[in-house]
């Protein structure tokens, strides 16, 4: 949310008021950050994104879809026997 609001203030800043397009790019948790603000800022209504128009996207290592499933097997096993 922090992310999110820091893009906010910054767009509203009259030395700023010609931006028009925004990219994200985010990196590990990064990568995850920014699409959780990219969310917290997207207008469904305008397509916009905290009024600017949305250009590019990109993440690289982000877990978006967990860890769980790219543990070796015998450390998934040694999780889940350290949990239980």
């Amino acid at each position: 949310e922090r992310l999110a609001q820091e893009i906010s203030d910054l767009v509203r800043r009259p030395e700023h008021a010609r931006l028009k397009y925004i990219s994200f790019f985010g990196n590990s948790l990064g990568g995850l950050i920014a699409r959780y603000a990219f969310g917290l800022l997207f207008n469904p209504d305008t397509g916009l994104l905290a009024g600017l128009q949305p250009v590019t996207f990109v993440s690289m290592a982000a877990p978006h879809l967990g860890i769980a499933g790219m543990m070796p097997k015998t450390v998934e096993r040694l999780v889940d026997f350290l949990d239980a």
